[in-house]
């Protein structure tokens, strides 16, 4: 699962694997350290513990420094080790933390992609590049997943040597999947001829991804037996596979309770944990709005957490 920053993962994730005999690696291609949410008065107007959201640790301070980047990665370590459970319909409530605070990373040099954290367990591999948030090459993205995934001894022709050491487990590819929604609006017509009414979003980070993964091949290169599923706008005409979530995992994940305050909409309590780990990122009314399909809310900024996914397949 590769996405841009620590939070798009939602974009793909009617694309995650059911099963106790699925590991996943996912692989975030920046630190996310570009956003306006960790200037301190943004910080503290977006951040609501009071209506259930858990505080990343260290708390940042300020758009482009390290504890920005530190703070967002706590919250994508936290939100994976809750979410990401074998049997979600089986699961029961975890344990929340008072915070969100990263473990302690491994760090590695991933060939062509520079400097990466690692989180290594027997549940899931997590593996943070740090490749500039809003500055993110394409050839970063290739690389990256090239040496991951080129890591496992099951990938390398038979008698040659090991070298660096294997990042994931020794299993078979089932699929590659770019959680990085992108809708340049170029196209004023979709495919069936209609205007295009989904979220455009066509952020620089995203587009990377998009265009990495969107290479026949890189495809056949990696060879995974589902294929190569890049994230995309309902009616694009490449698209080829739309999933869901869910209707109970996606509550799980983007649930909203009752307002703290009638009179203000963004005094929802959080409790999917979605908003409740990401909740201080989570736009300027304050939560993530759950959607079914990637749309433009009522005042043009795009919804692209949806239920309803689509994607292109290579």
């Amino acid at each position: 699962m590769v996405a841009p920053h620590p939070d798009d993962e939602l974009e793909g994730w009617s694309q995650v694997e059911r099963s106790a005999s699925v590991h996943t690696v996912w692989l975030v291609m920046t630190h996310g350290e570009g956003t306006a949410y960790c200037d301190p008065g943004a910080h503290a107007r977006n951040s609501s513990p009071e209506l259930g959201e858990i505080p990343p640790r260290p708390v940042p301070q300020g758009s482009r420094t390290p504890s920005c980047g530190a703070a967002r990665l706590a919250s994508w370590t936290t939100f994976l080790a809750l979410a990401d459970v074998p049997d979600r319909a089986a699961a029961t409530p975890p344990d929340l933390p008072a915070s969100a605070t990263a473990p302690t990373a491994q760090r590695i040099h991933l060939e062509g992609a520079g400097e990466a954290l690692l989180w290594a367990s027997p549940e899931r591999t997590l593996v943070a590049v740090d490749g500039g948030d809003g500055r993110l090459r394409v050839e970063a993205v290739r690389a990256a997943v090239r040496v991951v995934l080129a890591s496992r001894p099951v990938a390398r022709p038979a008698g040659e040597p090991m070298g660096a050491p294997s990042l994931v487990p020794d299993l078979p590819l089932e699929r590659v999947v770019a959680a990085a929604y992108v809708n340049s609006g170029t196209d004023a017509l979709d495919g069936s001829g209609d205007p295009n009414p989904w979220a455009v979003y066509a952020h620089p980070d995203h587009v990377a991804v998009h265009e990495a993964l969107l290479d026949r091949d890189l495809a056949r290169e990696l060879a995974p037996r589902s294929g190569v599923l890049v994230a995309t706008w309902p009616s694009d005409p490449a698209a080829g596979v739309t999933t869901e979530i869910p209707t109970a995992e996606y509550e799980r994940l983007m649930g909203l309770g009752p307002l703290a305050d009638p009179g203000d909409p963004a005094s929802a309590r959080r409790e999917g944990l979605m908003q409740r780990v990401y909740g201080w990122l989570g736009n300027p009314r304050g939560h993530w709005p759950p959607t079914e399909l990637p749309v433009p809310d009522e005042n043009g900024a795009a919804l692209v957490m949806a239920r309803v996914q689509t994607f292109v397949r290579l």
